[in-house]
């Protein structure tokens, strides 16, 4: 409940500097599985309290972007209505099911400019300081973002990614694995800043060349660690 007042409270203390040069890919290839025993519509088009759909709330509460890239398959049922009310986006459709988020995300690339590129699902939102914000942006290749007592994470350790850092300096991402107390370790928010499309490229290209996957699919939180391994700096924001 506190978790939850604290962050309602917030709701509108929302960046709104958008960075220059920059693309949101947004990946929407999934079957959101988790969400078809309780709503009749798909889960990015679920209708939001904002009166909004919840793609595009999440795209309202992410790193501001000049510019937003979806990406979702052609095959799925609601395509064309997807497509029809994304008017303000970028749109591709892809022919079949990838093999992960990071598949997905490469092929957003095509949309984008060499600036900046910020990377959000489509079913969450962030709250950050923006001078925490700002300092950071001006020393990192990328941001990752994380935040500690998330009380799904605690429930359900497993089902989340976590982040090891030195200060705000992160040094290790751990899939579906947290190696210390769920309660007072940083989970993995899958909201990412990368300054620019190369470095973007570089690291899944370095995943996908070492073949590691995470339960049978390519996810993007583990191609930080070919970032890091790339030399890239990775900072951590807490949100």
């Amino acid at each position: 409940f506190l978790y939850w007042k604290k962050t309602y409270n917030n709701i509108n203390n929302i960046n709104n500097n958008v960075i220059k040069n920059s693309t949101l890919i947004m990946p929407a290839a999934g079957l959101g599985s988790r969400f078809k025993n309780n709503y009749n519509e798909p889960k990015p088009l679920i209708k939001m309290n904002s009166g909004n759909r919840m793609y595009q709330d999440a795209i309202k509460y992410s790193f501001p972007a000049e510019k937003s890239v979806i990406v979702t398959r052609k095959d799925l049922d609601f395509y064309e209505i997807f497509k029809n009310t994304a008017k303000n986006c970028e749109f591709i459709g892809l022919e079949k099911i990838t093999e992960g988020q990071a598949i997905t995300i490469k092929e957003g690339l095509i949309k984008c400019g060499d600036g900046p590129i910020i990377i959000n699902s489509c079913d969450q939102g962030i709250l950050y300081d923006v001078d925490k914000f700002n300092n950071i942006y001006n020393d990192a290749d990328i941001i990752v973002c994380g935040l500690k007592n998330y009380v799904p994470a605690i429930n359900k350790p497993t089902s989340f990614s976590w982040i090891n850092c030195n200060e705000n300096n992160v040094t290790e991402i751990t899939s579906k694995r947290c190696d210390g107390n769920p309660k007072e370790s940083l989970v993995f928010i899958s909201c990412l800043l990368y300054k620019n499309k190369t470095i973007l490229e570089n690291s899944i290209k370095s995943l996908l060349s070492r073949g590691k996957t995470v339960n049978g699919e390519y996810y993007i939180d583990e191609s930080i660690n070919d970032s890091i391994n790339l030399g890239y700096k990775v900072k951590l924001l807490e949100i």
